[in-house]
């Protein structure tokens, strides 16, 4: 079964629409689809690595989009759309976690959930639920998606099939030492540099 969407996912990457189907994957994924946008990106910069930046930005951009939509979900259809979204995900338990920690840390929230493998759909509606500064959570998804995106595009044009192989098999491993070098290079910023 993951051999066959893998060869669909391949075969999408390599046609005259990729473009579209990652802008289309971007956006939904941030608001309510389950297939994240990094298995079109990462193939498509191995065919053609040329456009990695292209790639790149296309991805980050729609996936901020998306995740205002997630955001608007959150914020306006909470009972209608985002409950129901919640449910079929199984993620009230990661969703009233997330409540707690947008009450103290709203922007490094949404930031290290860009950046990394968690449900970034949760973390998009609950913005909204919990009415987080919209331009805060803008900026927070720009440089989380954006980060994430930017490496993985940059490594597979970079260093072609291994980089896509390593990135498939260690995909959590690789997002999660990212965040957390992200993360600390801010901490130490803000504490010693500023």
């Amino acid at each position: 079964m993951i051999k066959k969407w893998k060869e669909r996912i391949r075969r999408a990457a390599d046609s005259e629409y990729a473009l579209v189907f990652l802008c289309l994957t971007s956006f939904a994924e941030s608001s309510f689809f389950i297939i994240p946008p990094d298995s079109l990106l990462t193939p498509m910069c191995l065919f053609d690595p040329k456009k990695w930046k292209k790639f790149a930005f296309f991805t980050t951009i729609f996936s901020v989009l998306g995740g205002v939509f997630g955001y608007g979900i959150g914020m306006f259809l909470f009972n209608e759309v985002a409950k129901p979204i919640i449910n079929f995900y199984h993620l009230w338990d990661k969703f009233q976690y997330v409540e707690h920690l947008y009450r103290s840390y709203d922007f490094l929230v949404v930031f290290v959930a860009g950046l990394t493998p968690l449900p970034y759909k949760v973390f998009t509606i609950a913005a909204g639920v919990f009415k987080m500064n919209l331009l805060g959570f803008v900026f927070a998804s720009l440089f989380g998606r954006g980060i994430r995106f930017y490496i993985e595009a940059f490594l597979v044009a970079k260093f072609g099939e291994e980089a896509l192989e390593f990135l498939e098999k260690h995909f959590v491993f690789a997002t999660i030492v990212i965040a957390l070098v992200v993360v600390a290079g801010v901490l130490v910023y803000s504490l010693f540099l500023r």
